[in-house]
């Protein structure tokens, strides 16, 4: 983990929860004596929204509501009709984003794969849309499904989101299918539809949907349909639910020199041909779909900045929120159209993400303030930047965990030195002081001079900016040459004055979650000038090993509770100290090849003797070791950890070393090249960081809250 980011490696991953305070960021005319015309109250006026889910056509009596994005009020419902429709009455005082759901356990459809209806299943919601006002007419198909999976997948998710991010992965998802805005009305096709479509935009979009639900492989089609939606909500198209393969939809695995996206795109369009024979009139043309992009969080990212600069460009105009969001609409989708083709990988398209906020909007200056903005960044290090984090249990009374923590940046010629500190919650209303880093702590293994493990904890670091507002950081070693390691990213969450975009939410007394606006949480809002950064599209441009002595305790001990002064040997048993607690590590005799060949046992209380003895005698969780060659003939070996279940995020990259003089301890490996953050590692100034404290108070009813979240 490079150096920089040491305040937010594993233990201690600062952004701010969205669990306690999310700061993600009439007419007139001629004629006789004219008639009084009525006097309304706004209350009572309502826009009518013509909702057609269209997974294949859902039959009569199928059910929709509508909600608010930001608590979940329902504020609308309604049920379809025999034309596969139905319609929605909002109150004109509700504000969007909204999110529609269609379909639920019982309902049935047309399944296009099949000629039949189907139902759906228990426990599920068929489909989705997310819209970002009341509207005249909306579709809710598998596109709109996807776009609310990428959402879902935001820091924040569907509570915290706003209409531009909305529009923005509408966009997204439409510009991959050929289907520019999938919230428009697709053609219905039911059992007695037939060869009637004849090539209209909304019969192609049709023809799309039932291509769709055709790669299926049989059995439950909305299952397969989600399996896509959560393919790409994870940010890569790829075939895959984070790492485990999707085998619900027949899409061939790509051939040599095929890309994915190729090879679902030539699947798709197999059986978008297979519909159009089905459902079209002879002869009408076959939509075809070309598939472009792997990294659609890329995407996004670039489309959400083009909404946003929009929005901002149009600030003070007379439009309606309607009209406004069509326009934003109208300038994501034509950018995000010329990124699809031209990017298809999240490098290309942040190059291109300039461009397009310059050509589609007259507010060019939101990248260049970016710059600004991360200059501000550094300016501000001088006080100390900050980042806060807490989590509540599921009543929503008693806090689980808390990180409050300072990172400093000094000046020293063209570099920085780092310092970091903090508090972390220990449980019963008490904070333990985490002090500044001191020397021995941190460790990782450089691969230039001087080469090995080197001690990395109180380092320099170097920062540049790119006008684009790309803010890069590479460690330093005492002789000022990098360390092998930098990274870069794009600064984000800012509107063009430098200030956070995003909104607030806490908790109450009772524990339900409510919007900042609400006495007293109002006074977490970001004052003028506030600013925050989120760190994304991480970049490593060497395989990096790093330990942790602080996470490690006093590292691995033999079975007698000895300290390990070399690394031990595949078949060796010992015991390794860990931020988690104590593990015992023993071997599975004549485990198979390839398959779990080491048992772990849990404990607490250290790797002394005794703990050790007690220990063996439990039955271990199964994981798989073997050495690891690094490169590095200073430390030619680590000893890789692979769980064989119940792994969280990240502990496959897990491994143990040995520590010159110091002993085996665990580490974390980085690969080579990009890598995707969620966007946690969140850091504010200190005005931001007094909001969220005052409302971090604020929140009397959690226990462990109040007056003891430490102050700076």
């Amino acid at each position: 983990m490079s150096t920089i980011k040491r305040p937010f490696k594993r233990s201690t991953q600062l952004g701010l929860g969205l669990t306690i305070i999310a700061l993600v960021l009439g007419g007139c005319g001629g004629g006789s004596t004219p008639t009084p015309a009525p006097i309304v109250d706004n209350q009572d006026l309502t826009t009518a929204i013509k909702i057609t889910p269209m997974k294949g056509q859902f039959s009569a009596g199928t059910r929709v509501k509508v909600t608010r994005t930001k608590d979940g009020l329902v504020v609308s419902t309604c049920s379809v009709d025999a034309t596969g429709s139905c319609s929605a009455n909002v109150k004109t005082t509700e504000t969007g984003p909204f999110l529609i759901e269609a379909g639920g356990a019982g309902d049935q459809y047309f399944d296009e794969s099949t000629g039949a209806l189907a139902t759906v299943p228990a426990n599920t919601t068929a489909l989705r849309a997310l819209i970002p006002n009341a509207t005249a007419a909306v579709g809710v198909t598998a596109l709109t499904e996807m776009a609310v999976g990428q959402i879902e997948a935001r820091t924040g998710g569907i509570v915290a989101t706003k209409a531009t991010d909305v529009i923005a992965a509408n966009a997204t998802i439409g510009s991959q299918f050929g289907v520019p805005d999938p919230l428009v009305t697709p053609s219905v096709i039911g059992a007695t539809t037939g060869a009637t479509l004849t090539g209209s935009d909304a019969d192609n979009y049709a023809l799309k949907l039932a291509g769709i639900a055709k790669l299926a492989q049989g059995g439950d089609v909305i299952q397969a349909l989600h399996d896509l939606r959560d393919d790409i909500k994870d940010g890569t198209l790829d075939g895959r639910k984070g790492t485990v393969a999707i085998t619900t939809l027949n899409i061939p695995a790509p051939t040599t020199g095929q890309t994915y996206q190729d090879a679902m795109s030539a699947a798709l369009n197999t059986q978008v041909t297979a519909a159009t024979t089905a459902f079209a009139t002879p002869g009408a043309a076959v939509p075809t779909v070309t598939m472009t992009v792997a990294d659609l969080a890329a995407l996004l990212d670039a489309a959400m900045q083009v909404g946003a600069a929009t929005q901002t460009a149009s600030a003070g105009t007379a439009m309606s929120a309607e009209t406004l969001n069509t326009q934003i609409a109208n300038t994501v989708q034509t950018q995000v159209a010329t990124l699809a083709v031209t990017g298809a990988d999240a490098t290309t398209i942040a190059a291109g993400t300039t461009a397009a906020v310059t050509a589609g909007t007259a507010s060019g200056t939101a990248i260049a303030n970016a710059a600004t903005s991360v200059q501000n960044f550094l300016a501000a290090a001088a006080t100390g930047l900050f980042s806060v984090n807490f989590h509540v249990d599921s009543s929503g009374a008693q806090l689980s965990w808390g990180n409050v923590n300072q990172l400093t940046l000094t000046p020293n010629g063209a570099s920085y030195n780092l310092a970091s500190s903090g508090h972390s919650y220990a449980g019963n209303g008490n904070w333990i002081t985490r002090p500044a880093n001191s020397t021995g702590l941190y460790w990782e293994l450089t691969p230039a001079t001087p080469g090995g493990w080197v001690d990395m904890t109180s380092p320099q670091v170097k920062f540049t900016t790119a006008t684009d507002g790309t803010l890069t950081v590479a460690s330093l070693l005492s002789s000022g040459q990098p360390s092998g390691d930098s990274w870069s990213t794009l600064v984000t969450q800012e509107n063009v004055n430098g200030q956070s975009i995003e909104g607030c939410y806490s908790y109450d007394s009772t524990g339900t979650q409510q919007p900042c606006t609400l006495s007293p949480y109002n006074t977490a809002t970001y004052p003028a000038g506030a600013a925050g950064f989120r760190f994304n599209n991480q970049i490593q441009n060497n395989a990096l090993y790093s330990v942790d002595l602080v996470q490690g305790g006093s590292g691995a001990t033999d079975m007698n509770g000895v300290a390990l002064m070399a690394l031990p040997a595949l078949g060796d048993s010992f015991c390794v100290n860990s931020s988690r607690g104590s593990g015992l590590y023993r071997p599975v005799t004549e485990a198979a090849a390839g398959q779990p060949n080491y048992s772990q046992v849990w404990m607490s209380g250290g790797c002394t003797a005794a703990n050790i003895s007690s220990a063996a005698a439990l039955q271990g969780g199964p994981l798989y070791l073997s050495s690891k060659a690094t490169g590095n003939a200073a430390a030619p070996l680590v000893l890789s950890i692979y769980w064989a279940g119940g792994c969280n995020a990240g502990c496959q990259d897990q491994f143990m070393a040995y520590i010159p003089n110091k002993g085996v301890f665990q580490g974390w490996f980085q690969p080579q090249g990009p890598r995707r953050t969620d966007g946690s590692n969140f850091m504010v100034n200190r005005t931001a960081f007094n909001a969220m404290i005052a409302a971090a108070r604020a929140v009397t009813g959690v226990s462990g809250m109040g007056l003891a979240v430490p102050s700076y």
